[in-house]
């Protein structure tokens, strides 16, 4: 068996690029952008972290629920997108981005609009 070769200024490149793509996502969050609004990378991988259904095994997608929790106060919403939960930029999401934000960040994202009579 042959040992594997990274390249280490990619890998550096690679983690710098998850936490900016988190940075963004804190950031689209604290200033309450609507998720169309969002960078199309930052909006995919938030989606992605959300997916509870598509992770791969259990701690990953307890950490999605935890999230979900967390950003909304609840679980029954935004279940988010399974396509993009196997991402390495979801994988951070997960991991950071609810230590990062205030609980309920997300709320502002499933409010209904008021409508005035």
């Amino acid at each position: 068996m042959t040992a594997r070769v990274f390249d280490r200024q990619a890998v550096e490149a690679a983690i710098r690029h998850d936490s900016d793509v988190l940075r963004t996502c804190i950031a689209c969050l604290k200033a309450k952008r609507p998720l169309g609004d969002w960078p199309e990378e930052a909006a995919e991988a938030f989606l992605g972290a959300l997916a509870d259904e598509a992770c791969d095994n259990e701690p990953e997608a307890y950490k999605a629920r935890t999230m979900r929790a967390h950003l909304f106060r609840r679980l029954d919403i935004m279940p988010g997108v399974p396509e993009f939960a196997h991402t390495t930029l979801a994988e951070r999401l997960r991991a950071d981005l609810i230590g990062l934000v205030p609980l309920g960040a997300g709320e502002y994202l499933i409010q209904q609009p008021s409508t005035s009579h």
